[in-house]
């Protein structure tokens, strides 16, 4: 029987137990006549990205040869891979010293949502190369998987904060836990406020810990997260904050406080490095997917919408398809493809987002950018922000998509505010770049030079490949007539589109966007 999961043009590839290729048809691929095949296919198949060196492959599975012979080996091997894939062959593919496989047309197993082996199977089961390169290799492998195995469970959270009867107290308990919420798509918090003690209950993984202290002026905040297993302090936080209730609805310490500690709370359990392994990320379920769809390299892109349909099949939750639909938007931002197919396929996830989540402040929020963006109804899109943010203000990216809807209506003045306001609560998650660079775009409308600068370059620092914001950095320093960063810009830019300049960006009509080239300043061209 064809694996339920694997897509009309794609292979899908078993690493636990003895390793298997299967066709879309069903059938099998995998290359038996040898062991050296089989040990290079899963080299990469594990890589980040999907890409290995030549020199990297050729150490690993022939490190007791010369440099020439070992090479000639890697090319003999590669044939024989290539030969038992058929008319997959295509799926490899060399270039600049690079040996790649094709991301999105290759499902693993390890990729499916909370991913366990069978009882007793191992990684790799029963393959032999006798290299010791390769040996080490895959006793790391299976150590990690091993360890993954252990503590890569959903986490189960208890949050426990000290009795308040203040409103500066309720608002962040319900700002937190909302926030948790709107995230994750899953319940992965058990809020009490009583706290009768800090002995966790069973089934723990980590204790959050929350006092306040008040006085007429001020809130003093202490947040703390132990791992219970081995009671470890991961970290804490303190901050402060207006305590009078007619201040606390716009005092961006209280919401700034809640998202740097969703942040660190969230992401502190997910994977951080940012070449960790797909695999890595995606034990992390729904938050995997979002990671992998803001670090956007490679395979990322593909690789989480695949967990996300396979996740919201398996939970029937809204918030899987406007995660999924505001990945779309990627492919009009980041790629220049719009069409029709692109809309309709988004228009219809928006629509079954709102209809089965239309109170997650999160699932508004992802829906109203889509909505703005790829269905070109920013009034729509500003309606849906405005109800993301009374669910939870806490909201960074609610009030981030607020503003793009409102410099479409070309409200600027009030997409600035909003897209500013984002800017100050926001915490310290993967999505901080995206933040920093729709204040840049409403700063750059607004012909706030300086600032749209300083936001450019603070997205661009975070994640030097988001076209996004290079791309307006190049219009702002050619405004400023900086010659040095211009290039450096454009430079960047080029390394992806090389015959990108800033006269092509302004003149081109479907390029990238009209609200880029609407922007209210010169430039030297």
């Amino acid at each position: 029987m064809v694996n339920a999961h694997i897509e009309n043009q794609g292979l899908f590839l078993r690493l636990f137990g003895t390793l298997s290729v299967q066709a879309p048809d069903g059938t099998d691929l995998t290359p038996y006549k040898s062991a050296k095949s089989q040990a290079l296919l899963a080299l990469l198949a594990m890589a980040p990205n999907f890409e290995r060196s030549r020199d990297f492959l050729a150490d690993k599975l022939w490190s007791d040869r010369q440099p020439k012979q070992a090479a000639g080996s890697l090319k003999t091997e590669l044939y024989e891979l290539r030969r038992a894939l058929g008319p997959f062959k295509d799926i490899i593919t060399s270039r600049h010293g690079l040996i790649q496989l094709d991301g999105p047309r290759i499902t693993r197993d390890i990729d499916q949502p909370d991913f366990t082996p069978d009882t007793g199977a191992e990684f790799l089961e029963g393959i032999r190369v006798r290299d010791p390169q390769f040996e080490n290799w895959l006793r790391n492998t299976r150590q990690s998987f091993h360890k993954t195995q252990d503590h890569g469970h959903k986490p189960r959270l208890l949050f426990r904060s000290s009795p308040g009867q203040d409103l500066s107290h309720d608002l962040f308990l319900g700002g937190y836990s909302q926030s948790i919420a709107d995230w994750c798509a899953e319940k992965l918090v058990e809020a009490d406020s009583n706290m009768p003690d800090l002995t966790p209950k069973e089934g723990v993984d980590y204790l959050l810990r929350h006092t306040v202290v008040q006085t007429d002026e001020k809130v003093s905040s202490s947040f703390a997260m132990l791992r219970v297993r081995d009671d470890v302090l991961m970290w804490q936080h303190a901050s402060t904050y207006a305590a009078q209730p007619d201040a606390l609805f716009q005092d961006t310490g209280l919401y700034s406080s809640i998202n740097h500690r969703v942040d660190r709370t969230l992401f502190e359990i997910a994977p951080e490095n940012g070449q960790s392994s797909e695999a890595a990320y995606l034990n992390r379920s729904t938050l995997g997917a979002v990671r992998l769809l803001f670090r956007n390299r490679g395979a990322d892109m593909a690789i989480a919408r695949r967990h996300l349909r396979t996740a919201q099949e398996a939970t029937g939750r809204g918030l899987h398809c406007a995660w999924l639909a505001y990945s779309l938007c990627f492919d009009k931002a980041e790629s220049n493809v719009e069409t029709q197919a692109l809309r309709d396929e988004a228009e219809a996830l928006c629509r079954r987002a709102l209809e089965l989540e239309p109170f997650n402040s999160m699932t508004l929020a992802l829906v109203s950018y889509t909505t703005t963006l790829l269905l070109q109804n920013p009034m729509a899109g500003r309606d849906l922000a405005s109800r993301a943010i009374e669910i939870n203000r806490a909201n960074p990216l609610a009030w981030s998509f607020q503003a793009a809807a409102l410099y479409h209506l070309r409200d600027i003045d009030a997409a600035v505010q909003s897209a500013d306001y984002a800017r100050k609560i926001a915490g310290d998650g993967p999505y901080r770049y995206a933040v920093e660079t729709y204040f840049c775009i409403a700063a750059t409308l607004a012909n706030r030079v300086e600032d749209a600068i300083r936001a450019g370059e603070t997205a661009a620092m975070l994640k030097p490949d988001f076209k996004a914001s290079q791309r307006y950095l190049a219009m702002l320093y050619s405004h400023q007539k900086d010659e040095v960063n211009l290039a450096r810009v454009v430079d960047t830019l080029r390394r992806t589109e090389p015959d990108f300049s800033v006269r092509k960006m302004l003149e081109m009509s479907e390029y990238p966007s009209d609200i880029l080239r609407s922007a209210a300043i010169s430039t030297i061209g």
